[in-house]
C-alpha cells in the first residue's frame, strides 16, 4: 500500500557519509567531558596519588606505572616497576 504522497525515498541528509563520524566524534566528546567532570575522576586522581606515594613502602620504584583497573566498592590498580620487573595488582577497600 503506497501513499502517492509520500516519496519514495527519503532524501538523504548532507554529506551523508561524514555523519557516523561527525556522531561519534561527538559522543566521544560527551563521553570524555562526563568522566572528566565526574566525582568518579575525582576520585580516581586520590587515589593514584594515595598509591604513587605508598610505592616505597612496597620496594616500588618512583618510576612504577601505575593504571586504574577497577572503582567499585574497591579499587584496584595495576603497577609495573620497570626497574625491578616487579608487577602486581593492589586492592585498596574505599571508604
Amino acid at each position: 500500500m503506497d501513499d502517492p504522497d509520500l516519496p519514495a525515498t527519503a532524501p538523504a541528509p548532507p554529506d551523508a557519509a561524514a555523519l557516523p563520524a561527525a556522531i561519534d566524534r561527538g559522543i566521544a566528546a560527551w563521553v570524555a567531558a562526563s568522566v572528566h567532570n565526574s566525582p568518579l575522576s575525582a576520585d580516581t586522581a586520590a587515589y593514584n596519588h594515595l598509591v604513587t606515594v605508598a610505592l616505597p613502602r612496597w620496594g616500588l620504584s618512583p618510576q612504577t606505572s601505575v593504571s586504574v583497573l577497577n572503582l567499585s566498592e574497591n579499587a584496584t590498580f595495576a603497577l609495573s616497576d620497570s626497574r625491578s620487573s616487579r608487577e602486581l595488582v593492589l586492592r585498596a577497600h574505599r571508604v
